[in-house]
């Protein structure tokens, strides 16, 4: 009935479809235990956690630059408010660029930028460490000190 090619051929065939339905229930296998666990969501929620906290530090720091202390001032929280009360930093000026050195989060809702920002008048840059927090699903600054 068979010719040995045809059982040969017969026998491939299902080996390789073993294979492939074996491949398959791994590969779903793996993807139901990562998504079962919110990995992947996790992960797309942490990205974009982070860059908006990084678009509230771009702003921020680009109304500084700017000069414009009422919206800069519409950024603080109140714990940020007192700091500069007690002039532990300055709000505006002559800043003419900033870039960030570096990003950590520091909790859920929280996370810690270095600034390296440069005045008009100063050929050394000044290292800022600015805390941002998450209040009401937006980021507010909350701290701002002289790193070093």
């Amino acid at each position: 009935m068979f010719s040995k090619t045809n059982a040969s051929s017969l026998i491939i065939l299902i080996l390789a479809f073993l294979v492939t339905f074996l491949g398959i229930k791994i590969i779903s296998w793996s993807y139901e235990k990562t998504a079962g666990n919110g990995f992947i969501e996790q992960q797309i929620t942490e990205t974009i956690e982070k860059g908006s906290a990084e678009l509230t530090m771009n702003e921020f720091m680009t109304a500084r630059m700017n000069g414009n202390e009422d919206l800069v001032l519409s950024y603080l929280t109140e714990a940020a408010v007192d700091q500069y009360r007690e002039n532990e930093f300055i709000l505006t000026g002559d800043l003419i660029s900033f870039k960030a050195l570096s990003t950590e989060k520091i909790s859920e809702e929280e996370y810690r930028f270095l600034i390296e920002t440069q005045a008009e008048n100063s050929r050394d840059g000044l290292i800022e460490s600015i805390t941002i927090i998450k209040i009401l699903e937006k980021y507010y600054i909350d701290s701002i000190a002289i790193a070093g």
